[in-house]
């Protein structure tokens, strides 16, 4: 096995579970009038960046920005943001790419990470979350002691709205790195 074959191993290795983020992907209220959340696993950038110094070198790995507009329905024009990650393999640098449009909060920084994240799962970093099952969150109307891990959300169904603390699920043992794998 060549040393980049060992290198892209360590790539694809899975992250402590201190290091999976989480954020609302769907949420509303039950006909019963119970507030619920359906949270999604994702990594944070700088989780992507230690991955990437770790395995293959700070210096052996680059990041390039591009940005484009589309037209969207109505023909208004939408920016979107490539990111081309490129890692030196052997004597070349070879390069994956992906986009993301601005996203909600914080437009323009917003929507580099996430164009820089799904690059990356193009490397295999973080892939495995897209196998997660999806699952609904604990949640409760009532605020929860600051120590006990969970998240506020306003959610909405309609017109109604509740505020809602949810807590992220733990991760299935299959997406737990196993103990060779921890720094």
């Amino acid at each position: 096995m060549s040393d980049n074959q060992v290198g892209f191993a360590a790539l694809l290795r899975h992250f402590a579970e201190s290091e999976i983020e989480w954020r609302v992907g769907r949420s509303g209220i039950s006909k019963k009038g119970q507030p619920w959340v359906m949270p999604l696993a994702y990594l944070t950038s700088r989780a992507v960046m230690d991955r990437l110094d770790d395995v293959v070198g700070p210096d052996l790995w680059q990041d390039e920005y591009r940005t484009d507009s589309y037209p969207d329905r109505d023909g208004a024009p939408k920016l979107l943001i490539e990111c081309r990650l490129s890692l030196f393999c052997g004597q070349d640098w070879i390069t994956k790419c992906d986009v993301a449009p601005p996203t909600d909060f914080e437009p323009i920084k917003g929507g580099y990470s996430d164009a820089f994240k799904r690059a990356a799962v193009k490397w295999g970093i973080g892939r495995y979350l897209y196998s997660l099952e999806p699952s609904l969150a604990q949640t409760t109307t009532d605020k929860p002691p600051s120590n006990a891990g969970y998240k506020k959300e306003l959610v909405k169904d309609g017109t109604d709205k509740v505020l809602v603390w949810w807590k992220p699920p733990s991760l299935p043992d299959w997406a737990l790195p196993k103990s060779a794998d921890l720094r």
